[in-house]
């Protein structure tokens, strides 16, 4: 199984127009079949991300896009807003496998309302948890206003802009 080329910056800019303010990416040449001028390119694949057809193989619309600006192919990119539909420039930012989860809402089993506490029956306490990596912080503490505290402060220490607190 071979692996997927990366499109060149040469090609992305050959295919596609992209408009910084508004994260419209649309085709160069529309299709003959559909020969509207600046036909807005790609579709939302379910999850929210939009994908695009590059000769024969499909990408992030995101990664296209940091590619058409940059020059560079960048695997993955955070979009702060957490819109994955999102394509304004000022939306993506590089990221890795560790700061993109930090940059991440509250999960559906939360009970406290905020992210990385939750309540210990066992100890009566409010536990607060922050992960990047092999570091792992915990603490309880008797308020939730000492564990807002605590996890935002670790939190930014941690990630800093890519944190998220809600």
């Amino acid at each position: 199984m071979s692996k997927k080329p990366l499109p060149t910056f040469d090609r992305v800019r050959e295919l596609f127009n992209y408009a910084p303010e508004t994260g419209v990416l649309s085709w160069c040449n529309p299709r003959p079949d559909r020969p509207r001028e600046k036909e807005k390119a790609g579709w939302n694949e379910g999850r929210g991300y939009i994908k695009v057809w590059v000769d024969g193989f499909v990408y992030y619309g995101h990664q296209i896009v940091w590619l058409w600006m940059t020059g560079l192919w960048q695997p993955m990119i955070d979009h702060e807003d957490l819109d994955k539909s999102n394509l304004k420039w000022v939306n993506l930012r590089p990221s890795n496998k560790s700061l993109n989860a930090a940059n991440t809402g509250i999960r559906s089993d939360n009970s406290s309302g905020y992210k990385g506490i939750g309540w210990d029956d066992d100890r009566q306490r409010w536990k607060v948890q922050v992960r990047k990596g092999d570091v792992f912080i915990m603490k309880r503490t008797k308020t939730l206003a000492g564990a807002i505290a605590f996890h935002r402060l670790k939190t930014l220490e941690m990630y800093g802009k890519y944190a998220r607190f809600s």
